[in-house]
């Protein structure tokens, strides 16, 4: 109930309903309907208002029936949706993530802004190594109405460009991290 009406008030103060509707079109446009297993990558656990209902909407709409998920456990993760017969395993960092990926049939980043060192490098070359790893173990890589901003420095940039060219699929929330992406990675493939 306190789940619902803070959704109910963040949709009414805080989210645009058209950015939530393109948000939506974007997650069912991009993925197959493939009943397997997926890894959700995000900024999850950490409290972050817009992370967490971004893991929580993915989680209602994504068709997969198992889905692993790196939570920092800050803030209680998500339930499974009422009536849904999926299966969530929450894991840490590093070592859970791998064993994720390796079990996964996707890998997909889901929203916010995770290709940027404004915050942290180390954060940056986190999420472009577990993108590199999916890539090794073969998986799927969909960045899915993500964020891509300006990247400062020559090392951190080349990182980057080489862990989005990884991706099979691009989608991006504004019409500023497209031009950003292809800035950075010198093409037009991704979506708005």
């Amino acid at each position: 109930e306190c789940q619902r009406l803070c959704f109910a008030v963040a949709q009414k103060y805080y989210a645009r309903e058209d950015m939530a509707r393109t948000a939506l079109e974007a997650y069912t446009a991009a993925i197959q309907r493939y009943h397997g297993r997926a890894t959700l990558i995000g900024y999850y656990g950490y409290g972050n208002f817009g992370d967490e209902m971004t893991l929580r909407s993915l989680i209602e709409v994504l068709p997969y029936h198992r889905l692993y998920i790196p939570h920092a456990k800050k803030v209680p993760p998500p339930p499974v949706p009422k009536g849904s017969k999926k299966r969530l395993h929450y894991t840490g960092r590093y070592l859970g993530v791998l064993y994720a990926i390796m079990r996964s049939r996707e890998v997909i980043f889901g929203g916010g802004t995770l290709f940027q060192n404004s915050t942290s490098t180390r954060s940056l070359l986190y999420y472009c190594l577990v993108a590199f790893f999916a890539r090794i173990f073969g998986k799927r890589l969909r960045l899915l109405a993500g964020g891509v901003d300006t990247i400062r420095g020559t090392l951190p940039r080349a990182i980057a460009r080489k862990a989005l060219r990884c991706f099979d699929a691009l989608s991006v929330r504004t019409e500023m991290d497209r031009n950003n992406l292809a800035k950075l990675i010198g093409s037009q493939r991704a979506t708005h």
